[in-house]
Protein backbone atom coordinates (compact mmCIF):
# COMPACT_ATOMS: atom_id res chain seq x y z
CA UNK A 1 0.00 0.00 0.00
CA UNK A 2 1.14 3.50 -0.79
CA UNK A 3 2.02 5.72 2.11
CA UNK A 4 -0.63 8.25 2.97
CA UNK A 5 0.43 11.77 3.81
CA UNK A 6 -1.53 14.23 5.93
CA UNK A 7 -1.67 16.70 3.01
CA UNK A 8 -3.66 14.13 1.00
CA UNK A 9 -6.53 14.30 3.49
CA UNK A 10 -8.31 17.12 1.69
CA UNK A 11 -12.00 16.20 1.70
CA UNK A 12 -14.46 16.40 4.58
CA UNK A 13 -16.79 13.64 5.77
CA UNK A 14 -19.22 13.36 8.67
CA UNK A 15 -20.02 10.28 10.74
CA UNK A 16 -23.66 9.79 11.61
CA UNK A 17 -25.33 7.38 14.01
CA UNK A 18 -28.81 5.95 13.58
CA UNK A 19 -31.40 6.31 16.29
CA UNK A 20 -35.07 5.49 16.38
CA UNK A 21 -37.20 8.52 17.06
CA UNK A 22 -40.89 9.27 17.48
CA UNK A 23 -42.66 11.76 15.25
CA UNK A 24 -45.45 14.19 16.22
CA UNK A 25 -48.21 11.60 15.83
CA UNK A 26 -46.42 8.81 17.69
CA UNK A 27 -44.96 6.95 14.73
CA UNK A 28 -41.45 5.53 14.80
CA UNK A 29 -38.87 6.90 12.40
CA UNK A 30 -35.13 6.56 11.87
CA UNK A 31 -33.13 9.65 12.79
CA UNK A 32 -29.49 10.30 11.92
CA UNK A 33 -27.34 12.37 14.29
CA UNK A 34 -23.90 13.70 13.41
CA UNK A 35 -21.38 12.23 15.83
CA UNK A 36 -18.14 13.58 14.35
CA UNK A 37 -16.26 14.59 11.25
CA UNK A 38 -12.84 14.07 9.70
CA UNK A 39 -10.61 15.12 6.85
CA UNK A 40 -10.08 12.24 4.45
CA UNK A 41 -8.66 10.96 1.21
CA UNK A 42 -11.38 9.46 -1.01
CA UNK A 43 -10.65 6.51 -3.29
CA UNK A 44 -13.57 5.61 -5.53
CA UNK A 45 -13.66 1.98 -6.64
CA UNK A 46 -13.43 1.29 -10.36
CA UNK A 47 -16.12 -1.30 -10.89
CA UNK A 48 -16.11 -3.54 -13.93
CA UNK A 49 -18.78 -5.93 -15.08
CA UNK A 50 -22.05 -6.03 -13.20
CA UNK A 51 -22.11 -3.07 -10.83
CA UNK A 52 -25.85 -3.13 -10.22
CA UNK A 53 -28.04 -5.03 -7.81
CA UNK A 54 -31.74 -5.68 -7.64
CA UNK A 55 -33.57 -3.91 -4.83
CA UNK A 56 -37.33 -4.48 -4.57
CA UNK A 57 -37.53 -5.30 -8.27
CA UNK A 58 -35.55 -2.21 -9.35
CA UNK A 59 -31.96 -2.16 -10.50
CA UNK A 60 -29.81 0.19 -8.44
CA UNK A 61 -26.17 1.15 -8.86
CA UNK A 62 -23.58 0.05 -6.33
CA UNK A 63 -20.74 2.43 -5.56
CA UNK A 64 -17.93 1.40 -3.25
CA UNK A 65 -15.66 4.04 -1.79
CA UNK A 66 -12.64 3.90 0.49
CA UNK A 67 -12.07 6.75 2.93
CA UNK A 68 -8.60 7.16 4.47
CA UNK A 69 -8.61 9.15 7.72
CA UNK A 70 -6.29 9.71 10.66
CA UNK A 71 -6.44 7.00 13.31
CA UNK A 72 -9.25 7.27 15.86
CA UNK A 73 -11.15 4.88 18.11
CA UNK A 74 -14.72 6.22 18.14
CA UNK A 75 -16.01 4.64 14.91
CA UNK A 76 -17.95 1.43 14.26
CA UNK A 77 -19.71 -0.39 11.44
CA UNK A 78 -23.18 0.73 12.53
CA UNK A 79 -22.37 4.32 11.52
CA UNK A 80 -23.07 6.03 8.23
CA UNK A 81 -20.70 8.36 6.35
CA UNK A 82 -22.07 11.56 4.83
CA UNK A 83 -19.92 12.77 1.94
CA UNK A 84 -20.48 15.58 -0.56
CA UNK A 85 -18.80 15.36 -3.94
CA UNK A 86 -19.28 17.28 -7.19
CA UNK A 87 -22.67 15.57 -7.71
CA UNK A 88 -24.11 16.31 -4.27
CA UNK A 89 -24.49 14.69 -0.86
CA UNK A 90 -24.21 10.92 -0.64
CA UNK A 91 -24.43 8.46 2.24
CA UNK A 92 -22.30 5.34 2.70
CA UNK A 93 -22.91 2.38 4.96
CA UNK A 94 -19.62 1.44 6.65
CA UNK A 95 -18.68 -2.09 5.60
CA UNK A 96 -15.25 -2.32 7.28
CA UNK A 97 -12.73 -0.30 9.28
CA UNK A 98 -9.07 -1.33 9.06
CA UNK A 99 -5.94 0.11 10.63
CA UNK A 100 -3.11 1.27 8.41
CA UNK A 101 0.15 1.14 10.32
CA UNK A 102 3.15 3.09 9.12
CA UNK A 103 6.48 2.96 10.90
CA UNK A 104 4.93 0.63 13.53
CA UNK A 105 2.37 3.22 14.62
CA UNK A 106 -1.36 3.30 14.12
CA UNK A 107 -1.40 6.22 11.72
CA UNK A 108 -4.52 5.94 9.60
CA UNK A 109 -7.79 4.05 9.12
CA UNK A 110 -9.15 2.67 5.88
CA UNK A 111 -12.95 2.77 5.92
CA UNK A 112 -14.76 0.95 3.14
CA UNK A 113 -18.31 1.99 2.46
CA UNK A 114 -21.13 1.16 0.08
CA UNK A 115 -23.40 3.92 -1.17
CA UNK A 116 -27.06 3.67 -0.34
CA UNK A 117 -30.11 5.86 -0.18
CA UNK A 118 -31.62 6.92 3.12
CA UNK A 119 -34.73 8.89 3.83
CA UNK A 120 -33.80 11.86 5.98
Amino acid sequence: MRKTKIGQLDERIEFETRQTGTDAIGGKSEVFLTSGSAWCKVIKANKTGNDHKENAGNMTGIREVEFIIRYRTDLNESMVIKYEDELGIKYYKIESINEISEDRRKSFLSIKGTKYDINK
